[in-house]
């Protein structure tokens, strides 16, 4: 399979990149390598160093034509030019957290009636709906995944970075500067470690599903949780301080994924613990150095 990967040196796109390419897949990255962040391009994949204006992705486009796509940047632009050129399946890296916001139900199970509570949010779900739009008028199929919050090795830092809670309390313990909690540390979330979200993309791609999954783990993990299990691996003690929960903020996420069950075949593999280690040893040896 020929598969174009968007966002393919950044912290997903990498993780795809590797998995595509040790499965024996032909993959084309497009990388437009702005931001001032660490990048992580494979170089057994044709890399595009280029932006994303409809003149330079057309031609990426005609002379690649990929089997495959996956958007990470929320543009029409690359759904535009996947229908143009003939392309067989378009993978979305949605966001399952931003869209269902703090819903009552828990784990929450995949909506049709999403209420996303941020502009982030709104973006994903728009986009969302063009591409079954699009497949429902004889377009290309597609594969929404509606991940919740990614975390793992890559994953950059504060303050260039994604701004996940686990790469911010990484970096603070790196740096030895007390890790702030929000509130009480009863805040939560769902946290899917990266390899098990690439495993969602592999098996989206060779599936005859089109429509819209769930990806997450069903466990809802604590800010307090989180804090205490990472102090563990990294064997002493931090500072901590407390400040007011920010309004607006979500409070309690975590996602039910019987949708990618029944649809990929699709369950998490990795345990938070085990995800976390992977993630601090990661960042102890590629990060620490250069702080």
């Amino acid at each position: 399979m020929k598969v174009l990967v968007t966002g393919a040196a950044g912290f997903l796109g990498s993780h795809v990149l590797d998995s595509l390419i040790a499965r024996g897949d032909q993959v084309i990255g497009v990388d437009h390598h702005r931001r001032e962040k660490m990048r992580f391009p494979n170089p057994q994949s044709v890399m595009h160093k280029v932006g994303f204006e409809e003149g330079v992705l057309d031609e990426v486009f005609s002379t690649e034509r990929p089997d495959a796509e996956r958007n990470v940047i929320n543009s029409l632009r690359f759904l535009r030019f996947a229908e143009k050129y003939g392309v067989k399946k378009f993978i979305f890296a949605a966001s399952g957290g931003a869209m269902y916001g703090d819903h009552p139900v828990r784990p929450t199970p995949l909506l049709s009636d999403a209420h996303p509570v941020s502009p982030y949010g709104v973006g994903k779900l728009i986009f969302e709906r063009y591409l079954d739009q699009q497949f429902r008028a004889g377009g290309v199929p597609y594969v929404s995944l509606r991940y919740a919050n990614l975390y793992g090795p890559r994953q950059q830092l504060s303050p260039l970075g994604e701004g996940n809670v686990v790469s911010l309390f990484l970096d603070r313990l790196i740096t030895g500067k007390p890790i702030t909690i929000f509130g009480d540390g009863t805040a939560s979330r769902d946290y899917l470690y990266v390899h098990d979200a690439v495993d969602a993309i592999m098996r989206a791609l060779v599936s005859d599903f089109s429509g819209t999954v769930n990806v997450s783990t069903g466990r809802e993990t604590t800010v307090r949780e989180l804090f205490d299990t990472l102090i563990a691996i990294h064997g002493k003690e931090h500072p901590l301080a407390h400040e007011p929960f920010r309004p607006g903020e979500v409070y309690r996420s975590v996602l039910a994924y019987d949708s990618a069950r029944e649809k990929l075949g699709w369950e998490p593999r990795t345990s938070l613990r085990d995800g976390l280690q992977a993630a601090y040893d990661w960042y102890m040896e590629n990060v620490s150095v250069s702080v």
